[in-house]
């Protein structure tokens, strides 16, 4: 195919279905030829715009769905409490060098690709992908019903594996706040190739980056070791970012949970963060009646 002829297809493709597979594969031969003929900018442009459809997936709102974000206490998420913002960030901050797979991934191709285009396409795809920041969200039940069970969207602290508190909340010295969707959380702005969404994780039990992975594969799948944490994730893609942490607008928060272990002045810098805000603040405790169990009292 000549480039006119991509474009042509392109047009095409654009006005009835923008999102299939047909489009993927005509954005990956387009980058390749446009590398072919060393025009590195356009095809760089193609690239962006293949992860940026390859990603987008589902734009479900989720309005009025419950999400639990464990923190510990630091000048930033104390931050984002009182101002009412939600930090992103680059995938390698994660503590977990597979979170995503997708990195090691496309690594590993650049490493092993022996075609010179192929190889330099990776590369262009490795630039593109480090425009996502993600901020990790838990539930206690599934966001779609799986396995026959009705979608609940409420959320009970009570039913959250008490190895969140030890593993991101500061051994249960930091907090946990409860964030429920409204329907302007989820967006996408096609002219400028940007999107925030939800995504719920795949747990594999073995994954292998020598076989050939999809590209949405190796962004949503996760080591099984993890598969009690119910991980759901935000994702924001932005071309035009060029930090390492993004502060999209936070969903409303409707609950903060403070850890077991949690210090007297660490209560009152939270406390001096919802000044003004209407969010109930509850202390976990010790179920008297069940000692393996964590309940929440209200204490403001």
């Amino acid at each position: 195919m000549t480039l006119d002829d991509f474009q042509t297809k392109y047009d095409s493709l654009l006005e009835c279905d923008p999102i299939s597979k047909e489009m993927l594969d005509l954005l990956r031969d387009w980058s390749l030829e446009l590398i072919k003929n060393n025009n590195y900018k356009e095809a760089q442009n193609k690239v962006d715009e293949y992860v940026f459809r390859a990603f987008k997936g589902d734009l479900s709102l989720y309005e009025g769905f419950q999400f639990f974000s464990f923190r510990g206490f630091s000048e930033h998420s104390l931050k984002d409490i009182s101002e009412g913002t939600l930090s992103t960030a680059h995938p390698e901050e994660f503590n977990d060098p597979l979170d995503t797979v997708l990195f090691a991934y496309l690594q590993l191709k650049i490493k092993e690709e022996k075609d010179f285009l192929s190889q330099q396409r990776y590369c262009m795809m490795l630039n593109a992908v480090n425009q996502l920041r993600m901020r990790c969200f838990v539930r206690t039940t599934p966001i779609d019903g799986e396995n026959g069970k009705s979608v609940k969207k409420e959320q009970d602290i009570r039913d959250v594996n008490p190895l969140m508190w030890a593993h991101y909340a500061q051994y249960h010295s930091g907090f946990c706040a409860l964030y429920e969707l409204d329907d302007s959380f989820v967006k996408c702005d096609i002219e400028n190739k940007s999107f925030t969404r939800m995504a719920k994780l795949e747990y594999q039990k073995t994954i292998d980056l020598s076989r050939g992975l999809t590209i949405g594969e190796a962004f949503l799948w996760k080591n099984a070791i993890w598969e009690y944490e119910h991980e759901v994730r935000v994702i924001n893609f932005d071309l035009s970012n060029k930090l390492r942490y993004k502060e999209l607008t936070a969903p409303p928060l409707k609950a903060i949970y403070l850890g077991l272990k949690c210090s007297d002045e660490n209560r009152h810098k939270m406390e001096f963060a919802l000044r003004r805000k209407n969010v109930a603040l509850y202390q976990m405790r010790l179920n008297p009646s069940n000692i393996c169990q964590l309940i929440p009292e209200r204490i403001g």
